[in-house]
């Protein structure tokens, strides 16, 4: 049977049975790639226990019946960073929006960008990422932006238009907080007008 490597971000686990454990994991090969790690859950599983949300891995699995099964894992970042409701924002919105088993390289990227920024500094980068990730996966329509009348569609088209590193370059460099507020409220505002899938 061919073994599999990737490596990739953990988004999320769950418990199966009495000692498995099921593992959402983005991997930079594969996309988001369902694992099974069996007898994860038991004191002799030393890295296959090891499956925490926000950790990078390199990992080994095979195709099974049901469900690709880990078979070894290899630990090569734990960020360490304080979770907070927006870090797990982020892991949601990969979660949610990207296909199973299709490799997407800039969202890859971009979430271990995000990763570094965060375990550097206490930044607010959720903003930043959604505008990042809404439009590598097409929910954002910058031509329609670009014609909208209303002075949030030209807000964000300013912030794509400069390379979608506008905000980042905001939240690092200034001390503006009501500047910082009205472009995260911005973000918020627009999250509701994405066009439908």
């Amino acid at each position: 049977m061919k073994i599999l490597r990737a490596s990739g971000f953990v988004l999320m686990r769950k418990k199966i049975g009495e000692a498995d454990r099921l593992a959402t994991i983005f991997s930079k090969e594969f996309g988001k790639i369902i694992v099974l790690a069996r007898g994860a859950r038991k004191l002799k599983a030393r890295n296959i226990g090891k499956l925490e949300p926000y950790y990078l891995i390199d990992f080994q699995f095979i195709r099974g019946k049901s469900f690709n099964i880990l078979t070894n894992i290899e630990i090569v970042k734990p960020y360490a960073f304080i979770v907070s409701k927006d870090t797990k924002n982020i892991l949601q919105l990969i979660n949610n929006f990207t296909p199973d088993e299709q490799a997407e390289l800039k969202v890859f990227w971009l979430l271990e960008e995000s990763f570094k920024l965060l375990n550097k500094q206490n930044l607010n980068i959720l903003p930043y990422f959604k505008l990042k990730f809404w439009f590598f996966e097409g929910l954002i329509d910058t031509q329609q932006l670009f014609e909208s009348q209303n002075k949030l569609d030209q807000l964000f088209y300013q912030i794509i238009n400069h390379n979608l590193n506008y905000y980042l370059n905001l939240i690092e460099s200034t001390n503006n907080q009501n500047q910082i507020n009205r472009l995260e409220k911005a973000v918020d505002l627009f999250e509701s007008k994405l066009k439908p899938n």
